[in-house]
């Protein structure tokens, strides 16, 4: 089990898992996310890219398990293979959901976690002194036999070198350095165009817009921004006492987060102009929010 959430009063909850539990380089990773919710929500399935991370995303499978008359639980499997080997970082997973009763949205965050990828070939079995070559498993004395084992153990060789070749390639060093918050939203927001959901979608493109925002504010403060209203969240930056939020960086998160929320909840339909400016907000808070605060 890598992480699990819950919303307060228990209406919502999910987990998510690994399989292989110790995979290796050149497996395939199954990652399992259940989403279990009492039948008065509406929960959207998250959306996922081409990555979660440092894995790339083959495959996504989505099935929906009826558990009780009251409860309806949501199994989403990810294949995936991983880009190198490492302790390998999944991005957080938000999982937004409606009430039916009182259409309140709310989004229950999965935090990020990782995974350990070991790499199958180390730099000191990288060698090809101690294969056993064709010659040495013949006799050389009977040439009706010799070529094609000659062929044979070229072909095999080549074959082992070749794979060596790649395997080194994909990995990186153990003491590689971890990608900074900044770098994780950035490429982050670099998917989300390349997904996009800008042309096809645009409600989903704001509100996977806001969600990395609002994940990178939390990871560089102490303010939980993903599980707050923008109400609630602009109050907190108001008061925070750290000093990292001056007016115009306020002021710059409400014009951002308020624009963002008439596409999500009031039906608004933007212009390009409205949707490249949101966007570009969003870099902006992203490439400047630690310079501005060193």
């Amino acid at each position: 089990m890598l992480a699990t959430a819950e919303s307060s009063d228990g209406r919502i909850r999910a987990r998510f898992s690994v399989s292989p539990p110790h995979p290796q380089l050149a497996d395939t990773i199954l990652l399992t996310l259940w989403i279990d919710a009492d039948r008065t929500l509406q929960v959207e399935t998250p959306v996922f890219g081409d990555t979660l991370g440092e894995l790339g995303i083959l495959e996504t499978i989505e099935q929906s398990l009826a558990t009780d008359t009251n409860r309806e639980t949501k199994k989403i499997v990810l294949k995936t293979v991983p880009q190198k080997a490492g302790s390998l970082p999944i991005w957080p997973i938000h999982i937004r959901y409606t009430d039916r009763l009182t259409d309140q949205s709310a989004t229950l965050v999965i935090s990020e976690s990782r995974i350990n990828v070991a790499s199958t070939v180390t730099p000191e079995n990288a060698s090809l002194e101690k294969i056993p070559t064709a010659y040495k498993l013949i006799d050389v004395n009977n040439r009706k036999t010799v070529w094609p084992f000659v062929v044979l153990g070229v072909l095999v060789v080549a074959g082992i070198m070749l794979f060596l070749l790649l395997r080194r390639r994909r990995t990186t060093p153990e003491n590689a350095s971890p990608l900074t918050a900044r770098e994780i939203a950035l490429k982050r927001l670099a998917n989300l165009l390349e997904d996009r959901f800008h042309e096809s979608d645009v409600k989903k493109f704001f509100v996977e817009l806001t969600d990395i925002v609002r994940w990178y504010i939390e990871q560089v403060s102490s303010v939980h921004a993903p599980e707050l209203t923008t109400e609630e969240f602009l109050r907190t930056i108001s008061a925070h006492r750290s000093g990292l939020f001056t007016a115009d960086v306020r002021e710059r998160l409400r014009v951002f987060l308020e624009d963002a929320d008439r596409v999500k909840f009031a039906k608004f339909q933007p212009t390009r102009e409205e949707i490249n400016a949101g966007f570009r907000h969003a870099e902006e808070v992203v490439m400047n929010f630690e310079h501005e605060n060193r």
